[in-house]
């Protein structure tokens, strides 16, 4: 399959936009040598309300721990289309997925093909050093690298029979070291959001020992300003309803969700022994000054039972 882009592409996909990507373009770690499991980490998350339309890149490649795949699951209105196949060590690029944590990916398969591109908005949210996201690491002593940033999603995409052309908003993230979600978390909250003047991105989380860690920003493009506390008020299923933010400066805001629909999202292997399991949901935000956005929610909990 050939896109209205591939002249522009060449050979290596990274090559566009790396510089203003930044961190976010980090290219796989080749130079691991530990027994402990290592994951390069990319989510793009995408949305086009005016089609109905959202979905999510997920890729993880490791040296040596399995579960390294590559997932592209795209909904429209009702309908879901998914591909998930595994990568080898050292790429996210797939069978029917090319992807090089550059500003674009490629798929090529039975019910999904066309292309998307991400252009940055708004500041980056730096998850590193004493804002690493804890709980994730295989090691308290190592952190993990983690960034986010806001997008503009363009491109087209071909959904078993029909065409869009995608003109959106979205995410990317970018995460990288030793890693092992189901070894010291007990639940997890994060979300990311795109309204007109900011984007939002937040997580909470709770660890074995029952302690609570919260990260996350309001990014304008002036810069980031830290999120200090949010609330998750659920649903009737115990799925995120709506929220109240409330902000460094001591500003805060509203929010309530409305979702539009969601998925499992695989992070690790099959095992006999505590497994985290999360839940991607897309959902419409209105903030209580009546300004609407968009965005992606994931809740998740380390199960228990084996």
């Amino acid at each position: 399959m050939t896109t209205d882009l591939d002249e522009t592409m060449g050979v290596n996909m990274s090559t566009h936009d790396s510089i203003e990507w930044g961190p976010l373009a980090e290219p796989v770690h080749h130079d691991v040598v530990d027994e402990r499991p290592w994951r390069d980490n990319a989510y793009l998350c995408f949305w086009d309300p005016t089609h109905d339309l959202y979905g999510a890149l997920h890729v993880s490649t490791s040296p040596n721990a399995e579960g390294r795949r590559a997932r592209l699951t795209v909904h429209v209105g009702d309908r879901m289309e998914q591909i998930v196949e595994s990568v080898e060590p050292g790429t996210v690029s797939s069978e029917s997925i090319t992807f090089d944590f550059g500003d674009r990916f490629v798929v090529d398969g039975p019910n999904l093909s066309g292309e998307l591109v991400w252009s940055p908005r708004f500041a980056l949210a730096d998850y590193t050093g004493d804002r690493a996201p804890a709980g994730f690491e295989y090691d308290v002593k190592e952190p993990l690298a983690h960034y986010q940033r806001a997008a503009t999603v363009t491109g087209n995409l071909r959904v078993a029979d029909t065409d869009y052309q995608v003109h959106g908003e979205g995410v990317r993230d970018r995460t990288w070291g030793f890693r092992d979600e189901s070894l010291n978390l007990r639940e997890t909250v994060g979300f990311f959001w795109v309204f007109p003047d900011y984007a939002i991105s937040a997580f909470r989380v709770m660890l074995t020992n029952g302690t609570e860690k919260l990260q996350g920003y309001r990014l304008t493009s002036a810069g980031a300003d830290p999120v200090e506390r949010f609330s998750i008020r659920r649903d009737a299923m115990g799925l995120f309803a709506g929220t109240e933010i409330g902000f460094e400066d001591g500003s805060s805001t509203d929010v309530r969700a409305d979702r539009r629909g969601g998925h499992f999202s695989p992070m690790g292997t099959e095992r006999t022994g505590p497994t985290h399991s999360a839940y991607d949901e897309f959902s419409v935000l209105r903030r209580a000054d009546g300004v609407t956005g968009f965005g992606m929610i994931e809740q998740g909990v380390v199960r228990q039972m084996h």
